[in-house]
Order: C-alpha cells, then structure tokens, then sequence
C-alpha cells in the first residue's frame, strides 16, 4: 500500500524492473503513469539489486496512461515506467501496488 503525493512529471524518472512484474491499482486519487520501452534507453542510475531497480534519462518518445480511482496497468519488466505523475495539479493518492515475480 502506498500512499504519496503526484509530481511534475519533469521532476521524476522512469524505471524499470528485472525480477517482478508491477500491478498498480489506484485506490483514491488521480495519476499519470509514463511508459516507454526500456530497449535505447539511457541509463540514469545503475541496477540495485536489493531494490530491483533501474532509473533512466527522459526518453526522446514515450506516452502517458491516466489512472483514476479503480484503474489498474500491468506493467512488465521491459516497460520503462514513471509512476506519481500529477494530472494537473500534485494530489494525494493511495495505490496497491503488487509486484509479481517473472
């Protein structure tokens, strides 16, 4: 369970993962999700394992997905994604996000 406020989508970062899948369900609240395949992608900060993390550079092309209350993504290890992002103004969300093992 997470609970956070959005961000300026210019203020985050995309990330992926190698052993889990993500489910993201949105509880309360409104969110933009970006996506991008990770293949080209410039990496921002290496791997770390004990977090199953990557982050990456903006991609030159990407596209967003809006997520209101009840919305879910399914988002696999090869989809670059950056999460929290604000639709309009920054708000607080809750979010189940369940990570499935590949």
């Amino acid at each position: 369970m997470q609970h956070y406020c959005t961000a300026a989508a210019e203020e985050l970062y995309f990330e992926t993962h190698e052993k889990f899948f993500d489910v993201q369900f949105l509880i309360e609240g409104v969110e933009r999700i970006g996506i991008a395949g990770r293949e080209g992608l410039t990496v921002r900060a290496p791997y770390d394992a004990e977090n199953d993390i990557t982050f990456y550079e903006e991609p030159a092309l990407s596209g967003m997905v809006a997520l209101r209350a009840g919305d879910y993504v399914v988002l696999a290890p090869e989809d670059a994604h950056k999460p929290r992002c604000a639709a309009g103004k920054p708000i607080a969300v809750k979010k189940i996000v369940l990570k499935v093992p590949v």
